[in-house]
C-alpha cells in the first residue's frame, strides 16, 4: 500500500501520487488548503502517479476543486488513470472531472 503523497509539479500545478483512498485522504486533506491556496487562476492537479483510488478519493478530488472554486480558481485533473476514470464514470460525473 503506497500513502497518497502531494508533489508540486509547477507554477499552478500539483501533482497526487500513491493512493486515494479511506486510509490516505484524511491525511492529505489536512495538507490540502495549503497546497491549494497557492493555485492562481487556471490550475490542475497531475494525477498520473495515483495508482488507487475509491469513493474516498473521489469525494477528497470533488472537496478540492469546490476548495478551489470558492477562490476562483478553476481546478482540472490532468493524466487521470483508466481505473480512476472507471470509478467517476460509473458514478456519473464525468462533467466535473473534465480533463486539463
Amino acid at each position: 500500500m503506497s500513502q497518497g503523497q502531494w508533489q508540486a509539479g509547477g507554477e499552478d500545478v500539483l501533482a497526487l501520487s500513491g493512493e486515494l483512498t479511506r486510509h490516505s485522504v484524511p491525511d492529505l486533506w489536512k495538507q490540502a488548503p495549503e497546497r491549494l491556496q497557492r493555485l492562481k487562476g487556471e490550475a490542475q492537479i497531475d494525477l498520473s502517479g495515483a495508482t488507487r483510488m475509491d469513493s474516498a478519493g473521489v469525494a477528497f478530488l470533488l472537496e478540492c476543486q469546490r476548495f478551489c472554486l470558492a477562490r476562483s480558481v478553476s481546478l482540472r485533473f490532468a493524466q487521470m488513470p483508466e481505473h480512476m476514470r472507471a470509478l467517476v464514470e460509473l458514478a456519473n460525473l464525468q462533467p466535473l472531472f473534465a480533463p486539463a
